[in-house]
């Protein structure tokens, strides 16, 4: 879980594994993030890399993004 304050506010955001793009949810649009940022897109940024690690060995790799389509698949 992260805190981020905004504006003398303070935002909550649950970290969601599998969430690669922070929206809360977790669907193709967080595989081609990751698929693009694996394939070093330029502008391409992960928010929080640690959603991405479905893997968990502290990397970001094919492994993550072959688990990660599955998991979209599943849904």
């Amino acid at each position: 879980m992260s805190v981020y304050p905004i504006y003398g506010s303070i935002t909550v955001r649950k970290h969601i594994k599998g969430d690669v793009n922070c929206d809360g949810r977790v669907n193709i649009a967080d595989a081609v993030l990751l698929q693009k940022w694996l394939l070093a897109v330029p502008d391409t940024d992960i928010p929080y890399w640690q959603n991405a690690d479905l893997w968990k060995d502290e990397k970001l790799n094919v492994y993550d993004l072959c688990l990660l389509k599955e998991l979209v698949s599943q849904n």
